[in-house]
């Protein structure tokens, strides 16, 4: 069933695909042989990983700070898959009590003209995981019997998915009768993680290099090695210092970075000198296991910020071109903000990142969704992030803006914790004309998805997740690239 969604969009992007902006049109190729699954009419049920974070030091920064992360995310995991919606298609299983979010709903609702029976809500009590209320809510269950009911085997109404494989509600909804995609958990204990990337001291070879053996094509990354606790570490030290920086350089490695392996959005990556023997005798490991890294020489752009691109996939295919990220905030130089589309990397540089993407899909088999983090140094890039079995940030502006937006237009994802209600923020874009107009399926116009209304789908910001004191991201769309950052300062200065 979801590799008949993807051959459909396969060729409907193969159909009538048009160059991204007038200042970056070699994207046309990238647009004319990338699929992007829509999702239509699935069920989708996203909630934080709440095991993530047992294994941090109790106590410690690291612990609170999860913690603290987690309780957010509780409020926007189930909200960004709002994003994924079409008109009369699909559906999204949503938590009671949480604050604000059935006024988010009632946006996305008038402004999609989406259906009251696309949203399944349960009641949620503060202390229980969003999968133990969901199973246990009798109106919710009903309704989700409702649809196995009223449908046939093999209907794409019967797919449900979820952010991630969860051993506590996958097995129970697929004894409901819904086909739940997935990566195993074996599947993703191996393959998920950025410790793919490096070996353990000592050993012969990482799973990324015995998975290039079996496919043939060159995935450069930083040395490093993986370990678990200070012996391992002191012995990664010892093995990093004699060895030479990547690249073909001569020179010593004499930069690394710790980067825990189950940190995301640039957590609890420190950086050290290798010659600080005492700091990492006394690393805690508060975030469980770690990469030992070489500091790579990053290239940037003109403005200072890094230049770093992620490829997203959903089972054996790319969605759409890669695009560009924005690293960097005010609490941290790690940390990730957003996308923007289309990418300022040249496209051979791009396909290379998707030929290294593509071939570790081709060996891993993955069913469901991940992505892949690049950097560059001296024009190379360098794999050196992996998120496997699981929905990626990115996926959802992406999903939206192939959705909603003219084919022509440019997009910039970002993040902004809001003050004021999701309401208040339109009416102040409304009236500086910077509110988003969707392209719905009533105003489609030609055979390539576009509407005869210049305004509609080409130019305006739209909050994919508004939810005031605890997380914002949204998506300014225009015609460039140069156009949507401007737009997105623009909004900023509002400080909503």
């Amino acid at each position: 069933l979801f590799h008949s969604f993807i051959m459909n969009f396969v060729e409907e992007m193969t159909e009538g695909a048009v160059a991204v902006s007038r200042n970056y049109t070699e994207h046309n190729t990238d647009l004319s042989c990338r699929g992007f699954d829509s999702f239509q009419d699935a069920v989708f049920f996203h909630s934080p990983v709440i095991g993530q974070g047992e294994s941090f030091e109790e106590g410690s920064e690291a612990k609170a700070k999860w913690l603290a992360k987690y309780n957010k995310k509780r409020g926007y995991f189930p909200a960004r898959a709002l994003a994924l919606l079409q008109p009369s298609r699909g559906k999204v299983i949503l938590p009671l009590g949480i604050p604000h979010l059935e006024e988010l709903w009632k946006f996305f609702q008038n402004q999609l003209k989406l259906d009251d029976d696309q949203v399944i809500w349960f009641h949620h009590e503060q202390g229980n995981t969003f999968e133990y209320d969901l199973m246990r809510d009798e109106s919710a269950v009903a309704t989700l019997k409702n649809i196995i009911a009223t449908s046939a085997p093999g209907d794409a109404t019967r797919t449900l998915f979820l952010f991630s494989n969860r051993p506590e509600i996958t097995p129970w909804a697929e004894d409901l009768g819904f086909h739940v995609v997935k990566d195993s958990r074996s599947w993703r204990d191996i393959y998920g993680f950025k410790d793919i990337l490096h070996p353990r001291p000592g050993a012969e070879s990482s799973v990324l290099q015995d998975i290039t053996i079996n496919c043939g094509v060159e995935m450069p990354v930083p040395r490093g090695y993986v370990c678990s606790n200070t012996a391992e570490l002191m012995q990664a030290v010892d093995l990093m210092r004699t060895r030479t920086r990547s690249g073909g350089s001569q020179d010593l490695v004499t930069d690394v970075l710790l980067k825990p392996v189950s940190g995301s959005d640039g957590d609890g990556i420190e950086f050290y000198s290798l010659s600080d023997t005492k700091a990492f005798e006394e690393y805690r490991f508060s975030m469980g296991e770690i990469l030992l890294e070489e500091k790579l020489n990053l290239e940037r752009y003109p403005d200072g910020s890094v230049m770093s691109i992620v490829t997203h996939y959903f089972g054996d295919k790319l969605l759409g071109p890669s695009c560009d990220q924005l690293l960097g905030s005010a609490t941290s130089s790690t940390a990730f903000n957003g996308n923007i589309f289309p990418s300022a990397i040249s496209r051979p540089l791009r396909k290379q990142c998707e030929e290294v993407a593509e071939a570790i899909m081709k060996v891993t088999l993955p069913q469901g969704p991940g992505g892949f983090d690049f950097l560059f140094q001296d024009g190379k890039p360098y794999l050196v992030d992996v998120n496997a079995g699981r929905f990626n940030g990115g996926m959802y502006p992406k999903a939206f803006h192939k959705q909603y937006a003219s084919r022509q237009s440019a997009y910039v994802s970002f993040k902004h914790v809001p003050n004021c209600s999701v309401d208040e923020m339109w009416e102040v874009l409304k009236r500086h004309n910077m509110d988003f107009i969707p392209i719905l399926p009533s105003d489609i116009s030609d055979a390539n998805g576009e509407s005869d209304d210049p305004r509609r789908g080409t130019y305006g910001v739209f909050p994919l997740v508004h939810l005031p004191g605890n997380f914002g991201s949204y998506l300014a769309i225009a015609q460039t690239r140069e156009e949507v950052l401007q737009l997105k300062d623009r909004f900023l200065e509002f400080r909503f």
